[in-house]
């Protein structure tokens, strides 16, 4: 305003016009109205334009067909492989060679709930009380949406077939010890036709099946994390999974087993970060053997050049810097079976993400929500299995859902030691052409901190795989340099 009346009184000094009071009240007058209108104009301008990104969000549609929810990315959209195209590129790796299923991205939609859908309190006794609970309250959560589609057996593959052919070979040779310690497995279904009425070792058979459930014989899986907390931060990161197995192979030579294995390995496992910078070097190794004896795991810190031995333990924490994921709740569970008492609770019909679509899902609407904001689930009946810590560290309980033909487990709870809800595991599954079921979207939730850590990954059985990938001085020299 001191700018307007000084160039006014200026103008009026050339023209010899002496201003009075009135005058000046008119040009503060004048001048209030200016910067009233210039003000409703930048506030129109702004409405507008949050309109139409709002329209143009809403104008979206999922890779369903489905209105997409704003926040929603799918596939390249995702924000971290725009900042790590190298990465992205090997993230595709697999898809790019079109070894995807791609029948299972375009599935027939039976019926949705959730976002712009059906209301999810029609399913709720489909669902795990937490998946229930994140769909109920997306000003929580965020939007999710559950769509149904047909349900069918698995369709002959070359790793469904290769492995209904292995359990039917190895039929009857797998038994417990007085420990309940698996043992003469080779590949397939260790305990095909468990009696669950009459035999007192059904819960633990069961966990068993869960545990050689079928799965690649080599995997090299980039993956690529986010870990949102409640007020929308988000951090991300990226590493690679490095997965050797020794027994229940299928396809890749040697099969089934690879022999000599004098150190009796079930499998080896490396796990580099490559992104962001505090956590790049980092390489966790994780060895599991045939034999009654706990994991060993080592990792390698490149702040201090030193590789430390960590107590198994530690399998109950989450991994590292701020990351939900828990080493024991991997696939819903993946710790060492002998540490628990299992019990089993029966079948029940529930919707699970077990033919799932292959495409990349997430929100980066600044909300803790699950991977698969937009997926296809089927109603299939899955045997409920709890397990329960003979020594509680941080978890008690594990409460995991396993469906009957593939042994696979989508959905995962966990106690704290007061019994409260702790963890929720949730895992989708989508199908490479070999027909290995890949978890493309898996994410481990934080229940009592409303935090979470989608993740998703690609990978397929890899064939001329490096072994040496699995071991901490070639994955220091190759990810965290040399010692």
């Amino acid at each position: 305003m001191n700018f307007f009346n000084e160039g006014f009184r200026k103008k009026a000094k050339n023209n010899k016009t002496i201003l009075g009071k009135e005058d000046i009240k008119m040009e503060n007058l004048q001048v209030k109205n200016i910067r009233r209108m210039g003000f409703y104009f930048i506030m129109f301008l702004t409405m507008l334009c949050i309109s139409l990104s709002a329209y143009g969000q809403e104008g979206r549609l999922s890779p369903t067909g489905l209105p997409a929810a704003p926040g929603w990315r799918f596939d390249r959209e995702l924000s971290t492989l725009k900042r790590n195209p190298e990465f992205g590129k090997i993230v595709y790796k697999y898809t790019e060679m079109g070894l995807e299923d791609e029948e299972y991205n375009h599935q027939k939609i039976i019926n949705s709930w959730g976002y712009g859908a059906r209301n999810v309190d029609e399913i709720k006794d489909l669902l795990p009380e937490p998946l229930y609970q994140m769909v109920k309250h997306p000003e929580i959560w965020g939007e999710i949406r559950i769509n149904e589609t047909p349900d069918s057996p698995e369709k002959p593959s070359p790793a469904w077939n290769a492995y209904k052919e292995a359990t039917a070979k190895y039929k009857g040779r797998s038994s417990l010890d007085k420990n309940d310690w698996l043992q003469n497995y080779t590949a397939g279904c260790p305990f095909p036709d468990i009696d669950f009425e009459k035999d007192p070792k059904a819960a633990i058979k069961l966990a068993w099946n869960h545990d050689r459930r079928i799965w690649f014989d080599d995997r090299e899986a980039p993956h690529i994390g986010q870990i949102v907390d409640k007020h929308g931060n988000v951090s991300e990161s990226c590493g690679y999974e490095f997965r050797l197995m020794f027994d229940g192979r299928l396809l890749v030579d040697p099969k089934p087993l690879i022999t000599p294995n004098p150190r009796r390995l079930r499998y080896a496992l490396s796990f580099p970060y490559v992104d962001p910078y505090n956590l790049r070097g980092i390489v966790t190794v994780i060895h599991r053997y045939m034999d009654d004896k706990d994991d060993d795991m080592w990792v390698y810190l490149p702040s201090l050049r030193r590789v430390r031995r960590f107590s198994t333990a530690q399998t109950q924490d989450p991994i590292s810097a701020g990351n939900d994921t828990v080493w024991d709740l991997f696939a819903t569970f993946a710790g060492n079976i002998r540490k628990l008492n299992w019990q089993y609770l029966g079948l029940k019909t529930m919707l699970i993400p077990l033919k799932a679509s292959n495409i990349w899902q997430v929100n980066e609407g600044k909300k803790p929500t699950i991977g698969g904001v937009d997926q296809y689930y089927q109603r299939r009946k899955v045997h409920v299995l709890k397990g329960t810590y003979k020594i509680p560290i941080i978890l008690k309980d594990v409460y995991i859902y396993i469906d009957p033909e593939t042994w696979k487990s989508c959905y995962g709870v966990a106690t704290d030691i007061k019994g409260k809800d702790y963890k929720f595991v949730y895992y989708s599954y989508g199908r490479n052409k070999t027909g290995f079921p890949n978890e493309k979207l898996m994410t481990h939730c934080d229940l009592q901190r409303y935090h979470v850590t989608p993740t998703v990954t690609s990978g397929s059985n890899s064939t001329g795989f490096d072994p040496r990938l699995t071991e901490m001085d070639f994955c220091v020299r190759k990810f965290g340099g040399a010692r």
